[in-house]
Parts: C-alpha cells; structure tokens; sequence
C-alpha cells in the first residue's frame, strides 16, 4: 500500500525544500501537502483550485494517481486503491464559507472507499485533544459525521507550534478498513515550518507484516576490483533453454559480486538522498534540531516555573501582580481605528436628539385665577414679585388678585 507525509509548509521554500529530503529518509509514497511555496516538477503533482492544498506523489517510483479532482479548500485523487483528500482551509475565512467546503468534501467522498480526509483544517475540539470546541470544529464533526470515517489523531500531540502558542489543527480521517491497521504518529524530524509532519502508514494494509519492504541487497560501486571480478564470471554461456541459463548467469554474477564488493542493504532506514543534500547540511540539520528541542524545553520549564511564582504570589497578595496581569487580559481591548466603526460607536454612545423647545405660557390677566399647575402658579408670583408699586387704594398691585382668588367670598362680592 501507501505510506503518507502530510504538512503545511507554510508558503516556505526552504520548507519544501527540506520536504524533498525529509520524504526520502522515511521512504514516502504521497506527501499531502497544505500551503505549498510552488508546484514541484519531479514526480506527480495536483492541487486545489486555489492552490492551498496538494498531493504530490513523490516516491523513487512514483504512484500513479488516478481520478483527479480538484475544487477550492482541497484536491483528490486515488492513489493505489485509497482515495485521497489534500485540504487546507484558511483561518480567516468566514463560517459560512467553512461550512461550504466541509459540505462539498463529504459529498464527493460519499460512497468512495477506502478514504484517507487529512490535511490543516484549522479548527479545534476536543475530540482530537484541544482544550476547547470552537464552531469550526463543531461543523467539521458534524458534517464527516455522515461518512464512514474514524479519526487517526491519537494523544495530545501539538502539530503547530509558533512564539510559544501550540495547538492540534492538522487532522486524519480514514475509513475504518484504513484505520484499523494504519500506523500514525507525528514525527519529531525538523521541517523549517511552524508545523510538524505526520506520517500515516498504511503499507500493512490487509496482511500485518508480510507485505514490509524487501530487504534488497546493492553493492558500493567504489569498491569493485575488475581484475579479481573478471575471472570469476569467464566462461559464462547460454546452455539449455532461457530460463536455466539466465539463472545461471544470475547465480554466478552475484556470487562474484559478494565475493569481491562490498555490501550494502538497502530498505530499512537507507535512503538516496536529493542531489543538492551533503553532509554539511545533514549536520546543520541536526544540530538546528537538537537547539530547536532545548528552546522549547527552557521556554516550557520557564512558563512553568514563572506561573508556579504567580500562584504563590496571589495567595500572599491577593491583588497584587497575578491580579493586575488577569484583569490586563480581561479589559484591553483594541482602539478601533476605522473612521466608519468610530462613527458608528459615537452615535450609539450619543444618539441625536431633537432640540428641546420651552412651551409658550399663556398671559394671564390681574383677575384670571385659573392656576392649573405649578409653573404657572410660578410665573405669576415672579410677577407679583417685579411689580410693586402701591395702587390708586395704596395697595400694591397684584395684591388684590391674590386676596380675591384667595378668598371665593370675596371674590362673589366684587361683581
């Protein structure tokens, strides 16, 4: 069978550069590949529609993939007998648009099988190890829900790590036949991107064990001693029909070859490495990856050892630097630059209103007792109040009004 890579190469060169090598150390059939920096040209390639996901079949013999199809958010082809889904949806696209891509994936893979889904889908649950669910998740589950798939993702494994921020977002489903003697894990070998590989190995599908690799024996060239060689395979003919001859022939090269050259295995771990990869480079590999491993260990041990002080310091002060540090998290909030959403929160904080017009009051006359509420009973005592200047009887004016409105009988007697 196959023998998967899947990785997002983030739109690095030097990434897929490395994925060249990385794909013949581990003897890869298919690489499913998110985010490529640019089509390769050796082997077979096909990606999506919008070029963010792709299968490359990057063996020393290269599988033929067959029934390509290739849509926006991922590609597919069948590779041997499997049916291969190459996905990569963007983090910024709307929910709406997610949900559309993860529609038109399950409906193509409706009724094909075997199925190997994989690729960066970019959402998070708990099923596969997140500390929390978010709406792409929810859909994604629901939707493959519909599809005789299992999940491959097993542990807590983080397969993006960036500034110290780690998270699962690069996912494998398989159909159960797949997944039941598939061999998946993520692997430690460094890929210059802010994800990890994952290898799926489905190569001992439908007989555990006996379909491994043949151990092949190779001979290293620079050895070879043609003096020592050439009298051994002398005298060599056709004798009797094709097929014993050429075994013959066969047996006796070989036995020379053992004799005078020495062996080399090939399988297992050895690998022909690409052309431009040297032993420098190797080196530099492995040291990078080896410093890479102790950085994230410091920064690990120090996180742990700086929140461990956190905790010590709430308890003796309760509103001390822990406080401030959690309610700095809670109330920063982005200041919003954008003229029109400034405009917008500026009404809302002060909605226009119509100007406020005094209503008119009615002018009442020295008689007129007619009060009917206070700001009239107001008006007319400032008035009384500006006017008073003793009348023709040496009253002050207004002061008989107040005595006949405020006595009825007197007012009756005035006629």
């Amino acid at each position: 069978m196959v023998k998967f890579l899947q990785l997002n190469l983030n739109h690095c060169r030097a990434a897929q550069d490395l994925l060249a090598q990385t794909t013949r150390e581990k003897r890869i059939d298919v690489a499913i590949i998110s985010e490529p920096y640019t089509p390769k040209h050796i082997g077979v390639w096909h990606e999506s529609l919008d070029a963010g996901a792709a299968l490359w079949s990057c063996g020393q013999a290269p599988h033929q993939i067959t029934q390509r199809m290739a849509r926006k958010g991922f590609a597919r082809a069948k590779c041997g007998r499997i049916y291969v889904y190459s996905c990569y949806i963007p983090p910024s696209i709307p929910l709406a648009e997610y949900t559309a891509i993860i529609e038109d994936i399950a409906q193509d893979a409706h009724g094909k099988s075997p199925v190997i889904i994989a690729g960066d889908f970019n959402a998070w649950a708990t099923e596969w190890g997140s500390s929390r669910t978010i709406p792409r998740g929810t859909i994604l589950l629901d939707i493959l829900a519909s599809l005789n798939v299992c999940l491959l993702n097993i542990g807590t494994r983080s397969t993006y790590s960036k500034a110290g921020r780690e998270s699962i977002i690069d996912l494998t489903f398989a159909s159960p036949d797949v997944a039941r003697d598939a061999q998946w894990h993520v692997s430690d070998v460094y890929t210059h991107s802010d994800h990890f590989a994952v290898i799926t190995d489905t190569s001992q599908l439908g007989s555990r064990g006996a379909s491994r690799r043949l151990q092949h024996t190779g001979y290293k060239m620079d050895t070879r001693d043609l003096e020592r060689l050439l009298p051994m395979v002398e005298g060599l003919g056709i004798r009797g029909d094709a097929n014993s001859s050429a075994d013959v022939i066969a047996e006796t090269i070989t036995n020379a070859c053992d004799a005078i050259l020495t062996k080399v295995r090939k399988g297992g771990n050895s690998h022909r490495p690409v052309a431009w990869w040297n032993d420098d480079i190797a080196k530099a590999q492995r040291n990078f990856r080896a410093k890479w491993k102790l950085l994230k260990d410091a920064i690990r041990r120090s996180k742990s050892r700086y929140f461990q002080e956190l905790c010590d310091a709430a308890d003796a002060e309760p509103f001390g630097l822990a406080y401030k540090l959690v309610m700095g998290r809670l109330c920063r909030q982005p200041m919003p630059t954008n003229p029109e959403q400034l405009k917008q929160i500026v009404l809302t904080l002060f909605p226009r209103q119509t100007p406020a017009i005094a209503p008119q009051l009615p002018a009442y006359g020295i008689n007129d007792c007619a009060l009917t509420d206070d700001n009239e009973v107001l008006s007319i005592a400032a008035k009384l109040k500006a006017d008073k200047s003793p009348g023709p009887d040496g009253i002050p004016n207004g002061m008989e009004t107040s005595a006949t409105c405020a006595d009825p009988e007197a007012r009756q007697g005035t006629g």
